[in-house]
């Protein structure tokens, strides 16, 4: 083992540990101070991995600095997170504007709420309000951008090498 790996590994390691513990105080209870003294160190202990991944790819990212320009480059960048945030927002405002989910008879605390809204998202085109209805397409926005993406890939590979006829 190298330095590096070294060095990512005791990152890792106090990072896992102190989010273990944080997780059991959560569970079992205990003072609140040490729950987030916890978190915290479990937080900070991947800062510095963050920060030599980016100063490792930063060749990556000044290429394409180099090649879009700095007003393409930044545009792309401010325009994706501003994407991302106006989802999430938007998500986030009109699930508590209509009551989505416990509204419409379930309720789902967890990891795998993503799935079970999928699954009852029906109930918001009964409504059929504009606030259910942009919720309904903001549910379904990732799942149908990455089945897109998949038809889009399997028909352009089978565009590039088709399959020719035996004689």
């Amino acid at each position: 083992m190298n330095e590096r790996q070294v060095f990512v590994t005791v990152c890792c390691v106090i990072s896992g540990v102190s989010l273990a513990a944080a997780l059991v105080m959560m569970s079992f209870g205990g003072p609140k101070w040490i729950l987030i003294a916890l978190l915290s160190v479990g937080f900070a202990a991947f800062i510095p991995i963050v920060f030599s991944e980016f100063r490792r790819d930063w060749r990556t990212i000044s290429g394409y600095l180099a090649l879009l320009g700095p007003i393409r480059f930044w545009a792309m960048v401010v325009g994706t997170v501003l994407f991302i945030l106006v989802i999430a927002g938007g998500y986030t405002w009109l699930r508590t504007e209509i009551g989505w989910p416990e509204v419409y008879g379930f309720g789902c605390r967890g990891r795998g709420c993503w799935i079970e809204n999928l699954i009852q998202s029906y109930k918001l085109l009964r409504g059929g309000s504009a606030p259910e209805l942009i919720l309904f397409a903001l549910l379904w926005l990732i799942p149908a951008t990455i089945v897109g993406c998949a038809i889009y890939a399997i028909s352009k590979r089978r565009g590039r090498d088709p399959i020719e006829p035996m004689d």
